[in-house]
């Protein structure tokens, strides 16, 4: 996909404009990426290996060292993403009257994603039994919203939102239900 200016991405264009923040085993990137998805978890869950992206920043995290990469194009490897934070998306109409909404039901989660661990809630089909709904989990990018993730140093951050690859999940208890 060929990466716009994120100044003239928007709804008129039909391409939505996001920022976020990409953790991987070693790096947190800072980017902005357009897509014709709305959803971030769409465009994370298509079909391509790797996601194309303008990173603005790359801190190295057992090193401590950035670097600023504001005037550079990149791609990121899907397999490397560990999780992503959101940092802003475009706007949505709210429920029913979003085309995509539809009826869930809220699981409380945890979920050990290598050194971090992530609490928050999953949304999944409406009335479903939690064992069942585990295995309904079928997209690579599962989101979590009203999150907590505490980090390999103890320090606890929250957030409305976060994607994380399945692929790195050691555990994801769900609760009975809420």
């Amino acid at each position: 996909m060929h990466i716009l200016d994120m100044d003239r991405a928007g709804i008129d264009s039909g391409v939505f404009a996001f920022s976020t923040e990409f953790y991987t085993e070693h790096f947190v990137v800072h980017a902005r990426l357009s897509s014709p998805e709305r959803r971030l978890s769409d465009h994370l869950n298509g079909s391509v290996a790797s996601v194309d992206i303008r990173p603005v920043s790359a801190l190295q995290l057992n090193t401590g060292v950035s670097a600023e990469l504001g005037r550079t194009h990149a791609q990121i490897t899907k397999a490397r993403i560990l999780f992503v934070v959101p940092i802003s998306e475009p706007d949505r109409p709210s429920g029913q009257s979003n085309a995509a909404w539809k009826a869930t039901s809220k699981y409380g989660a945890w979920a050990g994603v290598g050194p971090y661990s992530i609490s928050g809630t999953i949304h999944t089909d409406a009335g479903r039994d939690p064992q069942i709904a585990l295995r309904l989990l079928d997209k690579q990018f599962l989101p979590f919203t009203a999150v907590t993730i505490t980090f390999p140093d103890g320090e606890k951050k929250h957030f409305p939102t976060i994607i994380v690859n399945r692929q790195y999940l050691d555990l994801l208890a769900l609760e009975a239900g809420t």
